[in-house]
């Protein structure tokens, strides 16, 4: 089997169809290797930054009819969903845990290196190599806020650069199955801050690996 094509994701397509492509992605090794997901090559990057928060998004609406990607040329928004009964509803989609360092703690996880995600890296300019910086150890109540400060960041940056008529952000985010994190309110203390501030979109989501959550 070959790797999907971008210019499919971007037809409508009926959401368990969605589903299956997306499984496809998460469970065959065969065709989505391991070096191919870790490093984001290809259509795996859309594939796990854009198509997945999208179609966990479609999931937790009701009367979906079909959703589809638009084009990385389009100005505006990233995605469309179209629904049964109303209107379709143009989708924006970021992620708030993907940056240089997690690209470069994927890599680390590739070669076979044992990683602890609160240490910081960087590429040794001369070598090319990672250098990791700290023993990775850490308080919680600092991953906490550092989780929730990453997300408000990936909120109002959108804000900032809001396309008329986009109805819908969705952020990409961790999973925060972690007991600590259940415990610290995380979810409820970014959704404090973001209700403080006026919102040009209608509907605002957290997508914590695979759990769903509505800000606004």
């Amino acid at each position: 089997m070959s790797q999907i094509e971008r210019a499919t994701l971007e037809k409508p397509t009926p959401l368990n169809r969605a589903i299956c492509i997306l499984n496809e992605f998460l469970y065959d090794p065969k065709t989505y290797s391991d070096n191919d997901f870790y490093f984001r090559k290809g259509i795996c990057k859309v594939l796990a930054e854009e198509y997945l928060p999208l179609v966990r998004l479609a999931q937790g609406l009701i009367g979906v009819r079909n959703i589809h990607l638009l084009s990385n040329s389009n100005p505006g928004p990233d995605a469309k969903i179209s629904f049964w009964w109303r209107k379709v509803a143009p989708v924006q989609i970021t992620c708030a845990n993907e940056d240089y360092d997690r690209a470069l703690m994927r890599e680390q996880m590739l070669s076979g290196k044992s990683v602890l995600p609160q240490q910081k890296r960087k590429r040794d300019k001369v070598t090319g190599s990672i250098v990791t910086e700290g023993d990775g150890t850490f308080a919680l109540s600092a991953d906490v806020q550092f989780r929730i400060d990453r997300i408000f960041k990936a909120i109002t940056s959108k804000e900032c650069n809001y396309y008329t008529s986009t109805e819908i952000l969705i952020v990409q985010e961790s999973p925060f199955g972690y007991k600590y994190l259940q415990e610290s309110h995380l979810h409820e203390q970014v959704c404090q801050l973001v209700l403080k501030r006026d919102s040009q979109y209608k509907q605002i989501y957290v997508n914590y690996g695979d759990r769903l959550k509505r800000v606004k």
